[in-house]
């Protein structure tokens, strides 16, 4: 029930997450976000993330209106959606489908790393998580 975009201009990206049930509302919240975020560019790489997303209650129609407007982004840009759940995997796909001609370079994987590849751009590194000392008490 949550949407997060993020405009990262050192890597070229904006990654869109979104995270429990989502709706056709919440699909399409990212195309007023996205333009007002400081620092978009249309030429950037475009990454979706349905990773946390539980359940989606979006209709064929809705993923067609979608797949037919106008991307965000240049034509040259490249998209890649994560769905690692079979339910999102199979409406990615879907889309990816409907919308060869406004998204020509659109890819669905499973995995984030599936996705830096296809978009050329390192993953994020974590920083190491700190084992707590153990007290000799």
């Amino acid at each position: 029930m949550a949407v997060v975009v993020k405009v990262d201009r050192a890597r070229k990206l904006v990654c869109t997450t979104f995270s429990g049930e989502i709706n056709e509302e919440e699909l399409l919240r990212p195309l007023s976000l996205i333009p007002a975020q400081p620092g978009f560019d249309p030429s950037f790489s475009d990454l979706v993330d349905f990773s946390e997303v539980t359940r989606a209650g979006i209709s064929t129609p809705a993923l067609r209106k979608l797949s037919e407007s106008q991307s965000l982004f240049q034509s040259t840009s490249k998209h890649a959606i994560v769905a690692p759940r079979d339910f999102a995997f199979g409406l990615a796909r879907m889309f990816q489908t409907m919308a060869d001609q406004t998204r020509p370079n659109l890819l669905v994987v499973r995995t984030l790393a599936e996705a830096y590849s296809f978009l050329g751009i390192a993953p994020v590194k974590e920083p190491p998580v700190k084992e707590p000392k153990e007290s000799s008490a």
